[in-house]
């Protein structure tokens, strides 16, 4: 069974990889992604996020809940789905990453820095178990991205959803 332990340890993991070595970033897209319709048992959907703010396309329920719990803090200033596509080459092989969401803050609530949040963070969002199986991937992509982006990247997992922090809102 994993744990939080097991998401804050692959976290760590992540923000420390470092770029590879014989990549060379070849295109950066911006909204070149767009979540398809939904079939089968994956649920996709719009979620509103405050009045003055468009709706943010997700596709799937952790996504969702996700969306759900940072809408609780007022420092939240914009969120993106699919916000960018990084198209990369590794010793010759291709590669594309999309993240699944851009997040910006006016300023970072203390209860998310320790997530990897900074002001303006790309975000990752998986199942752990799904995330631990993808490890070796995801090692590769996040360096890319914040290579190519110059900005912060963060995994958040089911774990990380389940914990009390999210219920804590600010003030601007």
């Amino acid at each position: 069974m994993h744990t939080t332990l097991d998401a804050n340890q692959l976290r760590a993991a992540l923000t420390a990889a470092r770029f590879p070595d014989h990549c060379n970033i070849r295109r950066i897209e911006h909204d070149r992604r767009v979540i398809p319709v939904s079939r089968g048992r994956h649920v996709r959907g719009w979620h509103p996020i405050r009045p003055d703010h468009p709706t943010v396309a997700f596709e799937s329920k952790l996504e969702c809940r996700l969306l759900t719990a940072l809408v609780r803090f007022a420092e939240l200033r914009s969120v993106v789905s699919q916000p960018v596509t990084v198209s990369y080459t590794v010793d010759g092989t291709s590669h594309r990453y999309t993240p699944d969401f851009l997040v910006e803050f006016a300023n970072v609530p203390d209860t998310l820095t320790w997530l990897g949040f900074t002001r303006r963070t790309y975000v990752e969002v998986k199942p752990l178990r799904r995330a631990l199986n993808v490890e070796a991937t995801l090692r590769r992509q996040f360096p890319v991205l914040r290579q190519a982006m110059q900005t912060a990247v963060t995994l958040i997992t089911d774990w990380d959803l389940t914990l009390s922090n999210w219920e804590v809102c600010h003030d601007a």
